[in-house]
């Protein structure tokens, strides 16, 4: 949680420095985000490596044929998931778009109310 909320700091610095002092404009975003991604897997690797009780964790590799023969299970599960969560939020974007044709106001609010309810799906998608 200390990685994450750090890298929330660091996106943001990031962000600031290359949009604006170094005037990356839009791609300095893109580049903030790449860095603060690749700050985030650093760090989380670097802690997980120092917890006691996973160094069997760390010693698996990507190539192990044991990960391997299980992904067509994984694929066969996760696909009708990740079906619906596709179709579930094309709604909305469909919704958005619809907003557009009664006017700016009314989809500028639809788009608030739809990031809204995007923080609110963040915690139920967190739980499970």
């Amino acid at each position: 949680m200390a990685v994450q909320i750090s890298g929330t700091f660091v996106h943001i610095l990031a962000n600031y420095l290359l949009v604006y002092y170094f005037d990356f404009g839009i791609m300095g975003t893109g580049f903030a985000g790449f860095f603060t991604s690749s700050y985030l897997l650093t760090l989380n690797y670097m802690l997980t490596k120092r917890v006691k009780g996973l160094e069997e964790a760390m010693e698996v590799r990507f190539r192990d044929p044991q990960i391997l023969e299980q992904m067509g299970m994984y694929f066969k599960i996760g696909t009708p998931i990740v079906a619906v969560f596709f179709f579930d939020w094309m709604c909305f974007e469909m919704m958005t778009i619809m907003a557009g044709f009664l006017g700016v106001v009314e989809q500028a609010t639809q788009v608030v109310l739809l990031n809204l309810l995007d923080q609110l799906f963040q915690i139920s998608y967190g739980t499970q």
